[in-house]
């Protein structure tokens, strides 16, 4: 069992540890982005999709599916959702930094959404 407070008991194995990728250095983050994950943008420490959508209902059923996938990877981006319009915005905020986590959960969007098509 897990205590949220002090993490799993003893001879628990708790959830791996993400491993922030700005030691590997913001060049080689901004490449395995670019290479990887077409459309997607790194705005500070956040990683950002945005989609334009036919219309509000559509927005929101890629919002829910989004919610989905994050809940199943117990990791959760910002999502704004608007007429047409939907953005996502991926960070670990307990790192402080963009993690392979981030870049892990921005695959799986990916994949279900296709590329982000909007520019801003």
């Amino acid at each position: 069992m897990v205590d949220k407070d002090r993490g799993p008991g003893p001879g628990v194995r708790g959830p791996k540890t993400p491993q922030p990728t700005a030691s590997k250095g913001a060049a080689a983050l901004r490449e395995r982005v670019a290479s990887e994950l077409h459309g997607w943008r790194i705005e500070g420490e956040e990683l950002v999709g945005k989609w334009r959508l036919p219309d509000f209902a559509s927005a929101l059923s890629a919002a829910v599916r989004v919610g989905a996938l994050a809940e199943r990877a117990d990791h959760h981006p910002d999502l704004r959702v608007g007429w047409g319009k939907l953005e996502v915005r991926l960070t670990t905020h307990s790192a402080h930094a963009l993690t392979t986590r981030d870049l892990d959960l921005a695959r799986a969007v990916h994949e279900a959404l296709q590329a982000p098509n909007a520019e801003s």
